[in-house]
Order: C-alpha cells, then sequence, then structure tokens
C-alpha cells in the first residue's frame, strides 16, 4: 500500500504575496506524497505556535519573499526551534541570493533548509518525505502497520492493557 502523505504546515511569513507563493507550493506538491495545510499571514507567531501544536506536521515550510519579511521569518524560526526542537523548518526565500550569510541567518535561527526557487523547495521536501513519512508495514494477518510513533505507542498501552 502507499505510504501516508508527509504533514506540512505551511506558513506565508507576512504578507498576501507569501500566501499566494505558497499557494504555487501546494501546486507543485503530489497530494499523494506531501498533504500541506497552510496557516494565513495574519495570525501572530504564538497563534501559529498553537497550530503546530494541535496539527503537529513533521515539517513547518516558512515562504517569505524577499524585499522584507526577513525578520519575522527569523522571529518565527527561532520560536519554534524553541517549542519544537526535532520539527524539521524549511524556508522559502524564492527570488534572494543564496548567500552565505543568508543561510547563516537562518540557520541560526533554526531553519533546517533554505531554498531561493520553488524547485529547490520542493526538491527538500521530497527529500525530507523519504526520511520522515511513516511507512506501511503489511502485517501477518494481511492488514497494514503503520509505524509512525503514535500508532507505536497506541499499539503498546494495548498490549499491556491486554497482558493485565
Amino acid at each position: 500500500p502507499p505510504r501516508p502523505p508527509l504533514q506540512i504546515l505551511g506558513c506565508a511569513a507576512r504578507d498576501a504575496a507569501d500566501a499566494t507563493a505558497l499557494e504555487m507550493l501546494a501546486l507543485q506538491l503530489d497530494p499523494q506524497d506531501f498533504r500541506l495545510e497552510q496557516v494565513t499571514s495574519d495570525m501572530l507567531v504564538s497563534e501559529v505556535l498553537e497550530e503546530v501544536e494541535r496539527r503537529q506536521p513533521s515539517v513547518i515550510c516558512v515562504v517569505s519573499l524577499p524585499r522584507g519579511g526577513m525578520s519575522h521569518t527569523r522571529h518565527l524560526c527561532k520560536r519554534l526551534r524553541q517549542r519544537f526542537p526535532k520539527l524539521k523548518i524549511v524556508v522559502g526565500r524564492w527570488g534572494a541570493a543564496l548567500t552565505p550569510e543568508l543561510r547563516d541567518h537562518l540557520a541560526d535561527s533554526g531553519a533546517d533548509y533554505t531554498a531561493v526557487t520553488l524547485q529547490q523547495t520542493c526538491e527538500q521536501l521530497d527529500e525530507l518525505s523519504q526520511f520522515l513519512r511513516p511507512a506501511v508495514l503489511p502485517s501477518a494477518e494481511g492488514t497494514h502497520l503503520r509505524t509512525d510513533g503514535a500508532h507505536m505507542a497506541e499499539q503498546a498501552t494495548l498490549a499491556t492493557a491486554a497482558g493485565s
């Protein structure tokens, strides 16, 4: 059976242009491999953090087009990294030059990946999906077992309850 799609939460950093760019990303991603949910650009950073907590995505993708938005993007990445240290953060700064300074600023803020084109962002998400999408394995009974952490914890709880 196919593996479940990678859960991505998309954040437009500051305005409608960033939101439109995020929509372009959504159109490029195969829905069988990726599930991109978006938060609006008018949300406060604290509200974005609450959405991440509620939705539990595997990846956050922050889109911030050049000519502004860099300080907000860095602030968002810092707050995400502080609260969710294992969460993968991809920043799409499409149209900017990928200078060592840009990469270092975003990495220091908590970004795991920085892309300066839509294509690079898609490639980075594809790379991440190879490691972060839960696998589905056939079981002896012909049903399929998920190997994501939540399911495994659920199975352990059921096994403990059955043994009592």
